[in-house]
Protein backbone atom coordinates (compact mmCIF):
# COMPACT_ATOMS: atom_id res chain seq x y z
CA UNK A 1 0.00 0.00 0.00
CA UNK A 2 1.88 3.46 -1.10
CA UNK A 3 0.64 6.99 0.90
CA UNK A 4 1.08 9.80 -1.45
CA UNK A 5 1.76 12.92 -0.03
CA UNK A 6 1.05 16.22 -1.29
CA UNK A 7 3.25 18.93 -2.03
CA UNK A 8 2.51 22.96 -2.77
CA UNK A 9 3.10 24.32 -6.44
CA UNK A 10 3.99 27.24 -5.07
CA UNK A 11 6.69 28.04 -1.69
CA UNK A 12 5.24 29.32 1.16
CA UNK A 13 7.96 31.52 1.53
CA UNK A 14 11.45 32.91 -0.58
CA UNK A 15 14.75 33.24 1.21
CA UNK A 16 17.72 34.93 -0.19
CA UNK A 17 20.85 33.31 0.96
CA UNK A 18 23.28 36.18 0.59
CA UNK A 19 26.11 34.17 -1.90
CA UNK A 20 26.46 32.22 -5.36
CA UNK A 21 25.68 28.57 -5.81
CA UNK A 22 23.93 27.09 -2.55
CA UNK A 23 25.08 23.34 -2.70
CA UNK A 24 24.41 22.08 0.53
CA UNK A 25 21.41 22.37 3.29
CA UNK A 26 21.92 20.38 6.74
CA UNK A 27 18.89 20.61 9.18
CA UNK A 28 20.24 20.15 12.98
CA UNK A 29 18.65 19.90 16.67
CA UNK A 30 17.87 17.48 18.38
CA UNK A 31 16.40 17.00 22.06
CA UNK A 32 17.01 20.09 24.08
CA UNK A 33 18.60 21.83 21.20
CA UNK A 34 17.24 24.57 18.71
CA UNK A 35 16.71 23.46 15.38
CA UNK A 36 19.02 25.02 12.94
CA UNK A 37 19.86 24.59 8.98
CA UNK A 38 23.21 25.24 7.48
CA UNK A 39 23.48 26.34 4.38
CA UNK A 40 26.88 25.97 2.13
CA UNK A 41 27.02 28.42 -0.35
CA UNK A 42 29.75 27.38 -2.97
CA UNK A 43 31.00 30.56 -4.24
CA UNK A 44 31.21 30.40 -8.09
CA UNK A 45 34.75 29.44 -9.83
CA UNK A 46 36.40 29.77 -12.97
CA UNK A 47 39.80 29.00 -15.50
CA UNK A 48 42.50 30.85 -14.88
CA UNK A 49 44.88 31.51 -18.25
CA UNK A 50 46.68 27.94 -17.08
CA UNK A 51 43.18 26.59 -17.56
CA UNK A 52 43.08 26.02 -13.39
CA UNK A 53 40.26 26.20 -11.90
CA UNK A 54 40.13 28.88 -9.18
CA UNK A 55 37.27 30.08 -6.95
CA UNK A 56 36.14 33.93 -8.12
CA UNK A 57 32.99 34.96 -5.11
CA UNK A 58 33.40 34.34 -1.17
CA UNK A 59 32.24 30.94 -0.18
CA UNK A 60 29.92 30.58 3.22
CA UNK A 61 28.16 28.73 5.42
CA UNK A 62 24.91 30.16 6.83
CA UNK A 63 22.64 29.53 9.65
CA UNK A 64 19.26 29.53 10.01
CA UNK A 65 16.47 28.80 12.47
CA UNK A 66 14.64 25.76 11.26
CA UNK A 67 11.28 26.23 12.57
CA UNK A 68 11.24 29.78 11.21
CA UNK A 69 13.65 30.90 8.79
CA UNK A 70 14.89 33.38 10.42
CA UNK A 71 19.03 34.13 9.21
CA UNK A 72 20.92 34.03 12.22
CA UNK A 73 24.79 34.53 10.84
CA UNK A 74 27.46 33.24 8.57
CA UNK A 75 30.63 31.57 8.85
CA UNK A 76 32.81 33.31 6.02
CA UNK A 77 35.11 31.11 4.00
CA UNK A 78 36.44 33.56 1.58
CA UNK A 79 37.87 32.14 -1.78
CA UNK A 80 37.69 28.98 -0.95
CA UNK A 81 35.79 27.38 -3.55
CA UNK A 82 33.40 24.86 -1.43
CA UNK A 83 32.32 21.16 -2.79
CA UNK A 84 28.76 20.85 -3.19
CA UNK A 85 28.44 18.07 -0.83
CA UNK A 86 27.01 17.60 2.72
CA UNK A 87 29.44 18.53 5.31
CA UNK A 88 30.71 16.26 8.13
CA UNK A 89 28.63 17.36 11.42
CA UNK A 90 29.61 15.83 14.84
CA UNK A 91 31.62 16.37 17.82
CA UNK A 92 35.38 16.18 18.91
CA UNK A 93 36.68 13.67 21.34
CA UNK A 94 36.05 16.61 23.97
CA UNK A 95 32.41 17.17 23.52
CA UNK A 96 32.77 20.12 20.94
CA UNK A 97 30.05 20.12 18.01
CA UNK A 98 32.60 21.10 15.04
CA UNK A 99 31.84 20.94 10.64
CA UNK A 100 34.25 20.05 8.76
CA UNK A 101 34.06 21.47 4.77
CA UNK A 102 35.71 20.55 1.75
CA UNK A 103 36.67 22.73 -1.18
CA UNK A 104 36.53 21.55 -4.52
CA UNK A 105 39.43 23.57 -5.72
CA UNK A 106 41.75 24.05 -3.14
CA UNK A 107 42.79 20.51 -2.25
CA UNK A 108 41.88 21.61 1.75
CA UNK A 109 39.36 21.22 4.50
CA UNK A 110 38.17 23.93 6.33
CA UNK A 111 36.41 23.55 10.07
CA UNK A 112 33.91 25.63 12.05
CA UNK A 113 33.21 25.10 15.56
CA UNK A 114 29.37 24.68 16.10
CA UNK A 115 28.96 24.91 19.76
CA UNK A 116 26.96 28.17 20.55
CA UNK A 117 24.62 27.59 17.03
CA UNK A 118 21.79 25.33 19.49
CA UNK A 119 21.92 27.59 21.59
CA UNK A 120 18.59 29.98 22.24
CA UNK A 121 19.93 32.72 21.44
CA UNK A 122 22.77 31.97 19.72
CA UNK A 123 26.13 31.97 21.50
CA UNK A 124 28.69 33.86 19.15
CA UNK A 125 31.54 33.19 22.01
CA UNK A 126 31.26 29.44 20.86
CA UNK A 127 31.17 29.76 17.41
CA UNK A 128 34.11 30.41 15.33
CA UNK A 129 36.15 29.72 11.78
CA UNK A 130 38.81 27.05 13.28
CA UNK A 131 40.59 26.40 10.19
CA UNK A 132 39.67 28.85 6.66
CA UNK A 133 41.23 29.52 3.75
CA UNK A 134 44.61 31.04 5.24
CA UNK A 135 45.02 27.99 7.45
CA UNK A 136 42.78 25.29 5.85
CA UNK A 137 43.49 21.55 6.54
CA UNK A 138 45.72 20.61 3.64
CA UNK A 139 45.16 17.14 1.53
CA UNK A 140 45.59 17.64 -1.76
CA UNK A 141 47.38 21.02 -1.99
CA UNK A 142 49.66 20.39 -4.95
CA UNK A 143 46.77 19.61 -6.99
CA UNK A 144 45.05 23.21 -6.17
CA UNK A 145 43.00 23.96 -9.43
CA UNK A 146 42.74 20.69 -11.13
CA UNK A 147 40.72 17.90 -10.92
CA UNK A 148 43.07 15.94 -8.02
CA UNK A 149 42.35 18.83 -5.43
CA UNK A 150 38.46 18.20 -5.77
CA UNK A 151 37.50 16.97 -2.44
CA UNK A 152 34.38 15.14 -2.99
CA UNK A 153 33.16 14.33 0.49
CA UNK A 154 33.68 13.99 4.13
CA UNK A 155 32.83 11.63 7.18
CA UNK A 156 33.70 12.22 10.89
CA UNK A 157 34.15 9.11 12.84
CA UNK A 158 31.79 8.63 15.80
CA UNK A 159 34.63 8.87 17.93
CA UNK A 160 35.59 12.30 16.71
CA UNK A 161 39.37 11.07 16.13
CA UNK A 162 39.33 10.26 12.78
CA UNK A 163 38.48 12.43 9.88
CA UNK A 164 37.98 10.70 6.05
CA UNK A 165 38.12 12.48 3.28
CA UNK A 166 37.08 11.65 -0.45
CA UNK A 167 39.29 12.88 -2.84
CA UNK A 168 38.61 13.03 -7.21
CA UNK A 169 41.11 11.10 -9.44
CA UNK A 170 42.81 12.76 -12.52
CA UNK A 171 42.42 10.66 -15.09
CA UNK A 172 44.43 12.75 -17.40
CA UNK A 173 47.44 13.36 -14.69
CA UNK A 174 51.23 12.77 -16.41
CA UNK A 175 52.94 10.42 -16.48
CA UNK A 176 50.08 7.89 -15.28
CA UNK A 177 46.24 8.32 -14.23
CA UNK A 178 45.55 9.05 -10.62
CA UNK A 179 42.61 6.83 -9.01
CA UNK A 180 40.11 8.85 -6.38
CA UNK A 181 41.40 8.69 -2.79
CA UNK A 182 40.15 8.10 0.32
CA UNK A 183 42.59 10.01 3.20
CA UNK A 184 42.36 9.30 6.91
CA UNK A 185 43.53 11.89 9.42
CA UNK A 186 43.67 11.47 13.01
CA UNK A 187 42.89 14.18 14.92
CA UNK A 188 43.64 16.10 17.91
CA UNK A 189 41.14 15.11 21.12
CA UNK A 190 39.89 18.90 21.75
CA UNK A 191 39.81 20.40 17.93
CA UNK A 192 38.91 24.28 19.43
CA UNK A 193 42.15 24.41 21.66
CA UNK A 194 44.27 22.00 19.59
Amino acid sequence: MSETISSPTVADSTIDVGGYNPVSLLATGGAGTAPRVLVTIAGTTAYDANFNLIPITEASVAAYAGDTGTYLGRFRLGLSGLAATRPAIGLDAAGHRVGFFPSAVTGEVYLLRLDGLADTPVDPSRLAVLRGPENGIPIRTESAGGPGAHLASVGLAPDGRTLVVAGFGDLFAFPAPLPGRLYLLGLPADLVTG
